[in-house]
């Protein structure tokens, strides 16, 4: 008996796949293709926040000591001209498959997941659970100590603030259906037309958790944890049978711990936020550190939850459609 089955979405995706060298370098081209049009509209970003953010002419043009590399790597990070655009880019990486699979492939856009029938609701539903499951690990956190809620961020007391929130909520919106797009819509689905769907699962998890190996602050532990994300998110796709609820959870799980409780997001610096809050001095496996909670153990035990809660919905559901 198969340890996981195609949902239907990825059936139609059929069965005549490449080896799995060829389609991971297959879809390295088409991450790198996606990655060139969106470092040019990242670049213009930077460019302009070169000449119009004081933080970053600070550090790179009017410090009387040259800055070391993680205080401009820091300076880009935090900047609005740089992450913005980095966001809304992704745009591109959600478009580059999607044209590879039409055009080199034949497949239809519903094989990577995008599903017409219930898309509205399942959309709104991963939205609830993005934030739900994010809140969880928060609390969870704050019980062992690693975090305290400072408040309501003054953020949201001016329009400008409210506007800039807004922003990175349409943005992370793009962001986070991008990686899913890849990672689980494309290459999960690509991977299992020829192989199990669990090695489809394993191997778009763990390019997932190497996607983020260059961010600020990535520990073992992070990384673990990314691909125990990847893994989860991929069974949400399977259990769902649409990209969906993944996509959207992803994206509401981004802003939930960047904008909502103001925390870092895998390793980034943190910006405008409705609530504060910061890491306590405890050990950087409870709190995750400089990488932000995803680099902790409160992660690790809800995601790991998460995971075989819907492993046992998925066989459950096997289960009652072969009494039917």
């Amino acid at each position: 008996m198969k340890l996981l089955k195609k949902a239907p979405f990825m059936e139609a995706a059929g069965d005549k796949g490449h080896n799995i060298f060829a389609e991971l370098g297959i879809a390295l081209l088409v991450f790198l293709t996606a990655q060139t049009a969106m470092g040019i509209i990242q670049v213009v970003g930077m460019i302009g926040g070169i000449f119009f953010d004081p933080m970053l002419a600070n550090v790179l043009i009017k410090a009387e000591q040259p800055a070391e590399y993680s205080e401009i790597l820091q300076a880009f990070t935090a900047s609005l001209w740089t992450v913005l655009p980095m966001l809304y880019s992704n745009a591109i990486l959600i478009l580059c498959p999607i044209l590879y699979c039409k055009f080199f492939e034949k497949r239809k856009p519903s094989t990577l997941g995008f599903v017409k029938k219930g898309a509205v609701p399942q959309y709104l539903v991963g939205i609830v659970c993005g934030f739900v499951m994010f809140s969880a690990i928060f609390f969870v956190c704050m019980l062992l100590g690693g975090v305290k809620l400072d408040g309501v961020s003054k953020d949201i007391s001016t329009p400008s603030g409210i506007g800039i929130i807004a922003a990175f909520f349409f943005g992370y919106l793009i962001q986070g259906m991008a990686e899913e797009v890849f990672c689980r819509g494309y290459l999960m689905v690509t991977i299992s037309r020829r192989y199990s769907v669990t090695t489809g699962v394993l191997v778009s998890s763990a390019v997932f958790a190497l996607l983020h190996i260059a961010n600020p602050g990535l520990s073992v532990l992070a990384f673990v944890n990314l691909f125990l994300y990847g893994v989860f998110a991929a069974l949400l796709m399977i259990r769902f049978n649409n990209i969906w609820l993944a996509g959207a959870f992803h994206s509401v799980w981004n802003f939930t711990q960047g904008n909502f409780y103001g925390v870092s997001v895998s390793g980034m610096a943190k910006t405008q936020s409705i609530l504060t809050s910061h890491g306590t001095d405890v050990p950087a496996f409870i709190n995750g550190g400089a990488f932000g909670f995803e680099g902790g153990i409160c992660m690790t035990m809800v995601i790991v939850s998460g995971i075989i809660a819907l492993f046992v919905s998925i066989k459950l559901k096997e289960r009652k459609s072969r009494t039917e």
